[in-house]
């Protein structure tokens, strides 16, 4: 079995919920990977899983929550109550982490706004430019300005 495979079917096991030290054990005992090697290729395997989330993270937490509200509604059907409740442990952990993404993201905007109204309250009084242009150009105008005094 060549590298890439072996790399595949690992992050098929460590998506299923497997350890990595178990990840480990079983790239020795069932993909014949010798044990020097086998710490690389569990890493190799979560690379993969962090790169694809990158890729399309909305798509996947798309698709983990459709897939843990299938498992609990398929738990529930079957009254499997210790299923549903690890399933509803999942997304509400899903959701968390969600939320607190997300509250990172409007925390950095916030920031970048209130950066943006300092700059624009030292350079629109300075009337670089007229009222309707963009903050940037003020900006653009007054480095032009800086660079020909320093240069004279």
């Amino acid at each position: 079995m060549i590298k890439k495979e072996k790399i595949e079917k690992l992050v098929v096991i460590l998506t299923s919920g497997v350890s990595r030290e178990d990840a480990k054990k079983v790239a020795v005992e069932k993909l014949g990977e010798q044990k020097s090697k086998a710490t690389k290729l569990v890493d190799d395997a979560c690379k993969s899983i962090k790169q694809a989330a990158l890729r399309d993270g909305d798509n996947e937490k798309g698709t983990a929550y459709l897939r843990l509200n299938d498992l609990y509604a398929r738990s529930i059907k079957v009254q499997d109550v210790k299923a549903a409740l690890a399933a509803q442990k999942e997304i509400n952990r899903l959701n968390e982490t969600f939320n607190i993404t997300v509250e990172k993201e409007e925390t950095q905007e916030s920031q970048q706004s209130e950066e943006l109204a300092k700059i624009a309250a030292h350079l629109l009084p300075l009337e670089l430019a007229g009222e309707n242009y963009p903050l940037h150009e003020h900006a653009r105008i007054a480095a032009d300005l800086i660079r020909k005094n320093i240069d004279d």
